[in-house]
């Protein structure tokens, strides 16, 4: 939560959020709170430029965050070569979300 209200009163200035930044953001902030950025996984990012309310923002956020939680929580703690790879992308009147990686199951 604290991520979206740094976008909104600090860095957008405003009650409509950029979520690319904002879901960019979650993705980080998860990885380290993990221990986990860094080295130990490559994140590579395809994000348009999607701007919501943040009441919008704000939903979709804490969604976004229990998913990236879940599934960093499944990278082993060996090193290896692991992906993550985040896509935003609008389909007419649809967000949509897609999450690739090679973690183990």
């Amino acid at each position: 939560m604290a991520l979206l209200y740094d976008c909104i009163f600090r860095e957008c200035g405003s009650l409509h959020v950029p979520f690319q930044e904002y879901l960019k953001g979650i993705v980080s902030h998860a990885l380290r709170s993990m221990g986990r950025s860094g080295s130990s996984v490559s994140v590579s990012f395809e994000l348009e430029p999607i701007i919501l309310s943040s009441k919008t923002a704000t939903s979709l956020g804490l969604i976004a965050h229990e998913v990236f939680w879940e599934i960093i929580g499944r990278l082993p703690q060996r090193e290896g070569d692991w992906r993550l790879r985040v896509c935003l992308m609008k389909d007419s009147s649809s967000l949509i979300v897609k999450l690739e990686d090679n973690f183990p199951s």
